[in-house]
């Protein structure tokens, strides 16, 4: 009911608390490898975005609200706020909807605010789940 309630009057929430489902779509080589292991560099952007699950569905997190949206093809993966805190203590994951332009309202929208280190993100490979895994068509390789 919380939920409903918040989203109706467009509540921005804050700091995400520790228990909550969060979901990042993966979509293109520079996030996966071909054999299915995330790239490091899926958790290095700056305040890097990603959806509470509570919020939306697993469709909407995948592709995407704005136009033009992610492929068909890609996939999702899943991690707890307390999951990120545990490898980077000085990350927070902070609520923070869109209204941008030809966007429609992105109220799960969120990010991890703070810098996430090399070795940090080699644990956060680690940890996160592969909801929906995405079928990327990787480049041949030259041998």
């Amino acid at each position: 009911m919380a939920r409903l309630y918040a989203k109706s009057r467009w509540l921005e929430l804050g700091e995400v608390p520790g228990p909550q489902k969060m979901w990042r779509a993966v979509y293109n080589e520079y996030q996966i490898k071909p054999n299915g292991e995330l790239k490091s560099g899926f958790f290095k952007s700056k305040d890097l975005s990603c959806d509470i699950a509570i919020f939306t569905s697993t469709e909407n997190a995948r592709r995407g609200l704005h136009e033009p949206r992610r492929p068909e093809t890609a996939g999702l993966v899943e991690f707890l706020v307390d999951e990120i805190r545990s490898v980077s203590a000085n990350t927070t994951v902070e609520h923070r909807p869109l209204i941008t332009g030809e966007c429609k309202k992105h109220y799960s929208h969120a990010q991890l605010v703070g810098k996430i280190t090399e070795g940090q993100a080699q644990q956060l490979k680690k940890i996160v789940r592969i909801v929906i895994a995405p079928q990327i068509n990787f480049p041949e390789q030259n041998n």
